[in-house]
């Protein structure tokens, strides 16, 4: 007589736990969008816009694909003839803005701003949701214990800022999507998937070489520490140079596909090289300047005209990174102290992702946009350090000392990381409510109502 296999409780199940991160990261980002309120005795919305000015043209772009304008625009972009689209247009967020179709039917005609504005802020609130439930889906691939709370708790990570930029709607956040699901796979070494990744990565946004950075850090990172078990350095080399040519292959496959396809290439390095040559002629442009003159092409954008970059493009301050996101900051440096207190020694791959999250923190710190990418990757690199740390003899003899703390010590961490990420959500919500759509909603309403503006340059 065999005994019967317990199976487990329906909340421990992988599936359960997915549908249920996913559903409350959705209901999160629709309280953020719309922040609900009683006003006047009656629950309405209190955020009438969106957040950030960037929604406002990825749902209209959303609306002119399905209506069939930018098909009949073609290379000219009309809609901004003074720009460098004027007569090269190119689509960096083609596949993103395929994806909000769908919800521009939220909107009764091309001025209906309202119905827009609702598919916008659903579209991004699924999209997010889809994030985090990536987040825990590649936790889960790394072996890390209790994935749903780090997945949740990178809310706690990232703070209000990486909550506020969860919200906006734009690409980059299939981008973040797209470099985490990169990262497992490079782990797995799974050439083909990595390859179709990168298509779909290069049609949806312009920093499908992000793959190849990535792999080229942990690359670098194994070439230190030594080959992997039961191979050689030189065979682990020739293993990353496949999957480099898959990427490769991946984004060349993306550029063919792409309607725009020699536009977006020049718009990757527009925006890849040229601005940021411009807006740093200190450094990067005497880099490229330098690289331009020895394959004998003379840039000279040391000499150009100097551009000024958006506000998230600017520096994080010491104090913001310290108060803002602790976790992010001394992350690094208190795991490895655990680590030697405990006499763990990190597995290959808690270093690997270790690695690539510094240098998501350091891109943070010279430019703040890189937080997004900076708090899914520490919460990650935490997930797994953690997780071998409490599987440790250190951890264990710990807790055969000090059994009661023992066992409260993950339940209460457990809930303090629950609370915190509730809490910080909902203040972020409520510090920034869109109480109005600001000058852009007077400027496109002058324009829309004021015929003689129309083919003109106004501004």
């Amino acid at each position: 007589m065999t005994d019967e296999v317990q199976k487990p409780a329906i909340w421990c199940r992988p599936w359960f736990q997915g549908a249920a991160i996913f559903l409350l990261v959705f209901i999160g980002m629709l309280y953020y969008e719309f922040v609900p309120a009683f006003v006047d005795g009656e629950l309405r919305s209190t955020s009438i816009g969106l957040s950030g000015a960037d929604g406002y043209y990825h749902i209209k772009m959303g609306w002119l694909y399905r209506t069939g304008e930018i098909a009949e625009a073609g290379p000219n972009f009309h809609w901004t003839r003074e720009s460098t689209w004027s007569n090269a247009f190119s689509d960096k967020d083609f596949l993103f803005h395929i994806y909000l179709i769908p919800f521009t039917w939220f909107a009764d005609g091309p001025g209906d701003a309202d119905g827009l504005i609702v598919g916008a802020k659903l579209a991004i609130s699924l999209l997010s949701a889809a994030l985090v439930l990536v987040l825990f889906t590649v936790l889960r691939g790394f072996g890390v214990r209790y994935a749903w709370i780090f997945a949740l708790g990178a809310v706690v990570v990232g703070g209000s800022y990486f909550v506020f930029r969860l919200n906006l709607c734009r690409s980059y956040v299939a981008s973040v999507l797209f470099a985490l699901v990169g990262w497992l796979l490079m782990a797995k070494g799974r050439r083909k998937a990595l390859f179709l990744l990168a298509v779909v990565y290069t049609l949806s946004y312009t920093a499908s070489h992000l793959l190849l950075a990535m792999l080229l850090v942990r690359t670098t990172m194994e070439l230190f520490m030594g080959a992997r078990p039961g191979s050689t350095r030189l065979r682990d080399l020739r293993s990353n140079g496949i999957l480099a040519a898959c990427i490769i292959g991946g984004i060349a496959v993306g550029c063919a596909l792409h309607p725009q396809s020699l536009e977006l290439v020049k718009l990757w390095w527009t925006q890849n090289v040229v601005v940021l040559a411009l807006s740093h002629k200190g450094s990067v442009a005497a880099v490229v300047d330098g690289i331009g003159a020895a394959l004998g092409h003379n840039t000279d954008y040391g000499q150009g005209v100097e551009i000024a970059l958006g506000r998230e493009l600017a520096a994080t301050s010491g104090p913001a990174a310290v108060f803002a996101t602790p976790l992010i900051f001394f992350g690094p440096m208190f795991l490895p102290l655990l680590a030697a207190i405990l006499g763990w020694r990190p597995t290959r791959e808690a270093v690997l992702t270790a690695t690539i999250a510094v240098v998501f923190l350091v891109l943070y710190m010279v430019n703040t946009r890189f937080l997004e990418y900076a708090a899914p990757f520490m919460t990650l690199a935490l997930g797994i350090w953690i997780t071998g740390l409490l599987s440790s003899d250190g951890f264990a003899g710990w807790v055969r000392r000090r059994p009661v703390i023992g066992r409260a010590l993950p339940i209460s961490g457990a809930i303090i990381a629950l609370i915190a990420s509730t809490a910080t959500w909902v203040g972020a919500a409520r510090a920034y409510v869109v109480r109005d759509r600001g000058d852009i909603e007077l400027a496109a309403r002058w324009l829309h109502e004021t015929k003689d503006a129309h083919g003109k340059v106004v501004w």
